[in-house]
């Protein structure tokens, strides 16, 4: 039976995850961290999708995506994928051991500028709340930590309007995030009304 087809939006922004099959270690030391980075910018290059934030654990990834393309999404985790895929099976000398990532790939579209925040404190808290680090902006393989140490050119920061106090809010619990997120959402609205912005 065929998959059912993947419905992209052009210009949406989508939450994109995938992990390993079985839940095993994807990335197992800071080469094979580096070398998704890379092919992540490169597939960029390759298709039309934009990043807007990532995070890499040892077992999956998050990404904020935004495909310019009906099939740009598609195209990109494709590649990106199954070259590492590719790699990590020679590099390990396990070709021919099945597959390395769980399934093509999860994506979720998110709908509006409190949703896209919501997304994003998730994905950029990730390694904090699985006890990886203390603080979320610790943690090497995150947007959070690209932003504030800029480096990979993978990611674009500017779409996204972040509160000043993002990275106080992302280390908070997460319903206290939430409470924050929907208190700083109200103040913009204010603002909006207002004509302050």
């Amino acid at each position: 039976m065929a998959r059912p087809l993947r419905r992209i939006i052009p210009g949406e922004i989508y939450h994109v995850v995938n992990r390993g099959n079985d839940k095993r270690v994807i990335f197992r030391e800071e080469a094979d961290y580096e070398h998704f980075m890379s092919l992540l910018i490169r597939g960029r290059e390759r298709a039309e999708v934009t990043i807007h934030g990532f995070s890499l654990l040892s077992t999956h990834f998050h990404l904020l995506a935004q495909p310019m393309s009906r099939d740009a999404l598609s195209a990109f985790m494709h590649w990106v994928t199954g070259c590492y895929a590719c790699d990590l099976r020679k590099n390990t000398a396990t070709v021919g051991f099945g597959h390395v990532f769980q399934r093509r790939f999860f994506s979720a579209p998110v709908e509006d500028h409190l949703g896209w925040l919501t997304v994003l404190g998730y994905i950029e808290a990730n390694a904090r709340e699985a006890g990886v680090v203390r603080r979320a902006e610790e943690w090497k393989w995150s947007s959070l930590f690209d932003r504030c140490n800029p480096r990979s050119g993978l990611a674009d920061y500017d779409a996204l309007r972040l509160p000043a106090n993002w990275v106080e809010m992302v280390n908070l619990p997460w319903t206290d995030f939430l409470s924050a997120l929907v208190q700083h959402d109200l103040s913009e609205r204010r603002k909006r009304r207002m004509g302050q912005l």
